[in-house]
């Protein structure tokens, strides 16, 4: 680790904030507050929390109204930040294997016994479907089944088997055929489906209605999610920021929505927002720190904005000159670097090595 006599000016300043924001965490609340949910979310809480509310309200109203349905449950469950982002997870693909999609999961996971498909004859009018007898398997459905997500896979899955053992009033039986009308696909419909079609059929159905029920929940709590963004400290204000478009910028990590900030908007109370992402912040601040000071500090971070100009030693920018620095990379440093004497600073030592 580097003495503190060889430190630069902008070390200082950032070994002596990261001091500041141990010993008062008013320094961390009021910048939460002013800006977490701006930046992550693009609203401020009280309008996301609006939005919320609003978008809850017609995914309740829509599957009340057609199905007779309180969804309210398997929305609760999405609270569970680790639960949330498993489910997302089930469509992402793991190395070079085909991920098995969510589409997939859930046709795997319904086991549908006996079933009467009314009004068969109605051709392409709505004919209704009675379930007598369906199971939702948390086994096909579960990440994996870690004991931090159990319960909620479980839970999830008692849900969506009470949503499955009902009667539907809308339902169509339908198949496509091969041959084409008017360039349009065409259907066999009512008693013009054969017999031995009709299971696949209605678990096709089955499996759309709970996949776009989950889509519907995933889109509401995405609402809430946010993206992540980078945080950095800024040299010259003396404050951290999410405006990477500043300069003097020391790059500390990157944040997101987590349990406590979406319970936060599930409850109405902003105060709980942020009970985790202070002690997340020291600890990406102090690590940062530490890793820069034991690494030291480069140009080429410079350029990319990582870090301002002010933190490096003459020593580090001399070690960095020994990289060839091209006309377009000195324009990109000089417009990263907000102090005028910084970039002389710099002028003078790539004089001095040249």
């Amino acid at each position: 680790m580097k003495n503190t006599k060889d430190c630069s000016t902008g070390q200082k300043k950032l070994q002596d904030f990261c001091r500041q924001i141990e010993l008062d965490d008013n320094i961390i609340d009021e910048f939460l507050n002013k800006n977490f949910y701006q930046s992550v979310c693009g609203v401020d809480f009280d309008e996301l929390r609006e939005q919320f509310v609003k978008e809850k309200g017609r995914i309740v109203n829509k599957y009340k109204d057609q199905f007779g349905f309180d969804i309210n449950n398997i929305i609760n469950l999405f609270q569970n930040h680790s639960f949330y982002k498993s489910i997302l997870e089930m469509d992402v693909a793991k190395g070079n294997f085909r991920a098995t999609t969510l589409r997939e999961k859930i046709h795997k996971s319904i086991m549908l016994s006996d079933f009467k498909i009314l009004n068969k004859n109605s051709g392409e009018t709505p004919s209704g479907l009675e379930i007598y007898s369906a199971e939702f398997s948390n086994i096909e459905f579960s990440l994996g089944c870690s004991d931090e997500n159990f319960k909620e896979f479980s839970d999830l899955c008692y849900e969506l088997k009470t949503f499955l053992n009902r009667d539907f009033k809308d339902f169509i039986l339908r198949t496509p055929l091969r041959s084409m009308i008017n360039g349009k696909q065409a259907y066999a419909y009512g008693h013009k489906v054969p017999l031995g079609e009709h299971y696949s059929i209605v678990k096709d159905f089955l499996t759309g209605l709970v996949f776009e029920l989950i889509n519907d929940v995933l889109s509401l709590v995405n609402r809430i999610q946010g993206k992540e963004k980078r945080l950095f400290y800024s040299i010259s204000e003396n404050c951290l920021t999410f405006d990477s478009s500043k300069k003097s910028l020391f790059f500390i990590g990157k944040l997101e929505s987590d349990y406590f900030s979406k319970l936060a908007i599930f409850e109405n109370k902003k105060e709980m927002s942020f009970y985790s992402k202070k002690d997340t912040i020291k600890k990406l601040f102090s690590s940062a720190v530490f890793k820069s000071i034991e690494g030291g500090f480069t140009l080429s971070q410079v350029k990319s904005n990582l870090v301002p100009l002010s933190l490096l030693t003459d020593e580090e920018i001399r070690d960095s000159l020994k990289d060839f620095l091209t006309i377009k990379e000195l324009s990109r440093i000089k417009e990263n670097t907000e102090e005028k004497s910084e970039f002389s600073r710099l002028i003078k030592i790539l004089e001095e090595v040249c």
